[in-house]
C-alpha cells in the first residue's frame, strides 16, 4: 500500500439496514485528518480565490453551516404559489463504489 492510499483509506463498517441490506460507513482515519489541515494550510487561499463564488466549504470559516440554515429558511419560509422544489445534485455515490 502506498503512504497515498493509505492516507486517503479508511475501514469500512458493515451497518444492518431496516430491509435487510447492507450500508457500508467508511470512517477516515485521524492520519487523513492531519494530512488534509496541512495540506489546506498552504493551499486553502487559493483554492477558495480559485472556486470564489461556487462553494462555501474551503477556506470559509463556517461555510458549509451557513449553506445549510439558509436553505432551510428558504424552505421553512411561505410562499406565494404554495410550491417550492429544491434540486440537490450528488456527482458520485460513494455506496455504489464499493466491491
Amino acid at each position: 500500500m502506498s503512504l497515498s492510499e493509505f492516507i486517503t483509506s479508511a475501514p469500512l463498517t458493515p451497518l444492518l439496514k431496516s430491509d435487510g441490506g447492507i450500508r457500508p460507513i467508511a470512517v477516515g482515519t485521524i492520519w487523513r485528518r492531519i494530512v488534509s489541515k496541512v495540506a489546506m494550510k498552504g493551499v486553502g487561499k487559493n483554492v477558495a480565490k480559485y472556486l470564489n463564488d461556487f462553494q462555501f466549504g474551503v477556506g470559509i470559516s463556517g461555510g458549509a453551516e451557513a449553506n445549510l440554515h439558509s436553505a432551510n429558511r428558504l424552505l421553512s419560509q411561505q410562499h406565494r404559489d404554495g410550491f417550492l422544489a429544491m434540486l440537490t445534485v450528488d456527482f458520485s455515490n460513494a455506496f455504489n463504489m464499493v466491491d
